[in-house]
């Protein structure tokens, strides 16, 4: 297949970024031509930059193509400015459209109008914008959720839900191998951490929306019961966001019972430097990728119970959920769970076969291939 794609910035901006970098790189080397127009820079340098890791696993980019944000009033000068892409298109005949982002629904349909190339778009992420729903949705031939919950939130904004197929999201499990001894020993040298203490890990945006607020409440609660253990930061705070969030950090770093690291290229050092991974979120999160690449690396998962995140943390696993705003029972995990190794020594190696069982990369790549093969230009005909 040809398939012709977008992506909002060539950046890390997050889970949406990532997974369509990581199924461009499969779909390209099971012999699909993939293009990707691609976005401005929208974090001025600040997050790192996949262009080299497109264009190394063989993505022709194309951009940058402004995307504005979906509203009614922006509807008439987002379709304009898709006619660049639109005659590119139209000189390409790609086999299908695959939009990152039902915001961009407007914008793909002057593509695929100009082009005669079938939509199908992915439901990363849910939308506030209920308005333009019947409308963009109109042009697009089929839709993949990334999780049950994403389904369900999608068919309540008027989807209809027989035209929207689950398509659990996944992480290629080479690039998050399981670490034992050896590698947390080694990837605490390297990071300059304690190597002797239990370490519990929050990364991602660091903000309240993603859980920072209730994490730090929960460890000072638990303080007194945790045993020196330490607490690991990686990321960014959020410009604008909570400004006692930071301070409150920097007084943990001070007093010796945390480390602060920017936002990782790589996280699997970090994730192998630790005991415990934290997802508070507040967030009704689509599905939860740090949950899930948490697991794969063998690390259990305290998380709270939002979104798609009870469809990874699910059957055994669900014991390491708690309700969204209890503070008590999230200190109360991080007491029981930092210790695992001693009182539950099997929970990492169930954590990661829990991981791969249920989220095969190699499924996930295969039916993202056959949805857009079965409403592909070709398929059509």
């Amino acid at each position: 297949m040809k398939i012709l794609t977008n992506a909002l910035s060539l950046e890390r901006l997050g889970g949406v970024e990532v997974n369509a970098l990581e199924v461009t790189r499969a779909l390209v080397s099971r012999g699909h031509e993939v293009h990707l127009v691609f976005g401005p820079p929208l974090s001025d340098g600040v997050l790192p930059d996949m262009r080299p890791e497109f264009e190394a696993a063989g993505v022709t980019l194309h951009g940058p193509q402004a995307f504005l944000p979906p509203t009614v009033a922006t509807a008439v000068p987002a379709a304009l400015r898709s006619l660049p892409t639109a005659s590119l298109a139209a000189r390409l005949r790609p086999d299908v459209l695959w939009l990152q982002r039902f915001e961009h629904a407007i914008w793909g349909q002057v593509v695929a109008r100009r082009s005669g190339t079938p939509i199908v778009c992915h439901l990363h992420h849910a939308l506030n914008a209920s308005r333009l729903v019947p409308v963009a949705a109109s042009g697009v031939r089929r839709f993949i959720a990334v999780s049950a919950f994403m389904r369900e939130h999608w068919a309540a904004a008027g989807l209809a839900p027989e035209r929207i197929d689950v398509v659990h999201n996944a992480v290629p499990e080479g690039g998050y191998p399981v670490g034992g001894q050896a590698e947390r020993a080694m990837a605490r040298t390297e990071l300059g951490l304690p190597p002797d203490v239990p370490i519990a890990l929050f990364y991602g945006r660091l903000d309240e929306s993603k859980g920072l607020r209730m994490a730090l409440d929960a460890w000072d609660r638990a303080t007194p019961r945790l045993r020196g253990a330490h607490l690991l930061l990686a990321g960014d705070f959020t410009p604008g966001g909570d400004p006692a969030l930071p301070g409150r950090v920097a007084e943990l770093v001070s007093g010796g019972a945390a480390t602060l690291l920017p936002a990782q290229r790589d996280v699997v050092p970090l994730l192998h430097a630790t005991d415990l991974v934290l997802f508070p979120s507040q967030l009704p999160e689509s599905f939860g990728r740090v949950a899930l690449e948490g697991l794969m690396t063998g690390r259990p998962v305290l998380a709270t119970s939002v979104g798609g995140v009870p469809e990874i943390l699910s059957g055994a696993l669900s014991r390491l959920l708690v309700p969204q705003t209890d503070v008590d029972a999230f200190a109360a995990g991080l007491v029981d769970l930092l210790d695992w190794r001693r009182a539950d020594p099997g929970l990492g190696t169930r954590c990661a076969t829990q991981a791969r069982e249920h989220f095969s990369f190699t499924d996930h790549v295969t039916r993202v291939e056959q949805v857009l093969s079965r409403h592909s230009r070709g398929a059509a005909r």
